[in-house]
């Protein structure tokens, strides 16, 4: 019988959190060796400024609370922006950016019940560096998967991975910044929040934030709204489409205004566009995001805008679309009829092979084999005769 394998992974990550602890999944726990008693945070994960073509070296305290023995790989990963913001790291042999500084000094560890190893490290910033943060981290991941159950043809294995951040500071000029790029709408399925305007967000600056949002709807009937919320972490040079979940239905053309501020946010960065129902059409460009270290001034994106004939330039129309903006969402309606439709038409389809498979069987039995295809000929009873008492 051909079994599939299900792996299920669970992941300790840590950003910039003060209030960060130690992780500890399935008897695994890793920390730093040695931390700054002035900064908790570093309890958690290490943070150390080093200038360009500078180095330094520690070690992660890995500990077992578990009663099995744990062989674990040992590799560097690269920080992330997780798409709702927040800190998270790449996978296995997927380092492209600051991960490639850490060196482990081993490639696995095996740690015994209830003890310690420290497994020694080192990081090399390179001589073009730029000023700034740079998130990476040092994973820990079980070698030997533990069978988490299942039964039939479904197995279910479960991995344990670790993750200990370390964040490098390197010195000179650096911001915070936001640019805002493009905004677009979709269907979210959830009654309480019926809408999503996806945001696209990027950190143009060289420092990591957490820059507050805020999305400000207007449209036919008076309809205005202004939702705000402030973001987790955002990493430099990294850019998401932030889903903000929104609490009203958008079924016509309204206007958007999407600002983002932060402190130590020198200017904000504002967008100005329109979205039109269906979900899911863009209304402006995709954003720009200069190279990492460069500072964008505040940006008024104009593109996509509907304008009436006799409005001034810089007038925008609510209203239904035209009959050739219709024309132009066609294709995308047909396209969510057909992904809409794929699960009853497979249901039709399963059931249609289970009847075929079933006949097949059916046919096979010697019981039924035996079983007349016509049915009995009816008896006929004639009818009780009736006696005259004299």
């Amino acid at each position: 019988m051909r079994r599939v394998l299900l792996t299920g992974s669970v992941l300790a990550l840590f950003v910039a959190l003060p209030t960060a602890v130690s992780a500890d999944v399935g008897g695994l726990g890793v920390a730093p060796a040695h931390y700054d008693p002035s900064n908790p945070a570093t309890r958690s994960y290490f943070i150390r400024s080093v200038p360009a073509g500078g180095s330094f070296s520690d070690a992660v305290a890995v500990s077992n609370s578990g009663t099995g023995t744990l062989q674990l790989a040992v590799y560097p990963v690269d920080g992330l922006t997780a798409v709702t913001s927040g800190a998270v790291f790449s996978n296995e042999g997927a380092v492209s950016k600051w991960g490639s500084w850490i060196t482990p000094a081993v490639s696995s560890v095996t740690v015994g019940p209830g003890s310690t190893v420290d497994v020694p490290f080192t990081v090399s910033v390179p001589s073009n560096a730029t000023p700034g943060d740079h998130l990476a981290g040092i994973a820990f991941q079980d070698a030997v998967p533990s069978s988490g159950g299942g039964s039939g043809a479904v197995q279910v294995n479960t991995v344990y991975r670790a993750v200990v951040g370390v964040l490098v500071q390197v010195p000179g000029s650096a911001a915070f910044h936001v640019c805002v790029g493009q905004v677009s709408t979709q269907a979210s399925g959830n009654s309480s929040y019926p809408t999503t305007v996806s945001v696209v967000l990027g950190d143009d600056g060289r420092l990591l934030g957490k820059p507050t949002l805020a999305v400000a709807v207007t449209g036919p009937g008076g309809y205005n709204s202004t939702q705000t919320r402030t973001l987790d972490t955002i990493l430099p040079g990294d850019e998401i489409a932030y889903p903000f979940p929104w609490p009203d239905a958008i079924n016509n053309t309204y206007h958007v205004a999407v600002s983002v501020t932060a402190p130590g946010m020198t200017s904000v960065s504002t967008c100005l566009s329109n979205v039109t129902f269906p979900p899911g059409s863009s209304s402006v460009g995709p954003p720009n995001v200069p190279p990492t270290g460069t500072t964008t001034p505040p940006q008024h994106h104009g593109a996509g805008f509907r304008r009436s004939p006799s409005s001034g330039a810089g007038a925008a129309t609510a209203g239904p679309p035209s009959s050739d903006t219709w024309l132009n969402y066609l294709p995308k309606l047909l396209a969510q009829l057909i992904v809409k439709s794929t699960f009853p038409f497979l249901l039709a389809l399963l059931a249609f092979f289970f009847l075929i498979v079933q006949d097949r069987i059916d046919r096979r039995d010697p019981k039924l084999a035996l079983a007349p295809a016509r049915p009995d000929p009816e008896l006929n009873f004639p009818a009780p005769s009736r006696r005259v008492m004299a």
